[in-house]
């Protein structure tokens, strides 16, 4: 496996996407505590510890807004180069530099749910090097982002489990397509 450290844009199109499917009263918000399913993982650190813009929810949640983008985004970036270091066992000062020195910018448009997805895997790939990378903030931070990205993509909200049966497929895409969302090959 190569392992590389990512590059700012993908960091910002993250953070751009969270601060983008969050509303005023319902802020991406994400767990940083010890795993509730996996107590054995232990304690997650959290970037955003002390920040007077986040606003715990209860106990241990953390809220993104624009005042903490910078903070998070240089989370994310942190546990990539500290997953590359740990890997190859080198010191890399332009990139931890650069680490430093972050700055959110956020992306113009409206992020594509697949295309976030995309960069999530691609984030986690280059991050889950490091080998407490199931208790950081950032593991917990794209898993809430994977879970709000699902929900964006089209034709989600018209999918009722358990409702179809064995014509599950047919009436979904039948569904999709009467309310114009492409699903499937064509």
């Amino acid at each position: 496996m190569s392992s590389f450290v990512v590059s700012k844009p993908t960091i910002d199109a993250m953070v751009t996407a969270a601060l983008y499917w969050s509303s005023p009263t319902d802020a991406f918000s994400w767990y940083y505590g010890p795993d509730p399913y996996e107590t054995s993982m232990g304690a997650c650190q959290s970037w955003l510890a002390g920040d007077p813009h986040s606003t715990p929810v209860p106990s241990a949640y953390r809220q993104l807004v624009a005042e903490n983008a910078t903070k998070a985004g240089r989370g994310l970036w942190e546990t990539n180069l500290a997953a590359f270091v740990e890997r190859y066992g080198c010191e890399v000062d332009e990139e931890r530099a650069a680490v430093q020195l972050y700055e959110f910018d956020r992306l113009p448009g409206v992020p594509p749910p697949a295309y976030v997805l995309r960069l999530i895997r691609t984030y986690e790939y280059q991050a889950c090097d490091l080998s407490r990378y199931p208790t950081t903030e950032a593991q917990r931070f794209c898993r809430e982002l994977e879970a709000t990205a699902i929900h964006q993509l089209p034709g989600y909200d018209l999918i009722v489990p358990e409702s179809a049966g064995r014509m599950a497929f047919l009436n979904c895409a039948s569904q999709a397509s009467s309310a114009g969302v492409l699903v499937g090959r064509v």
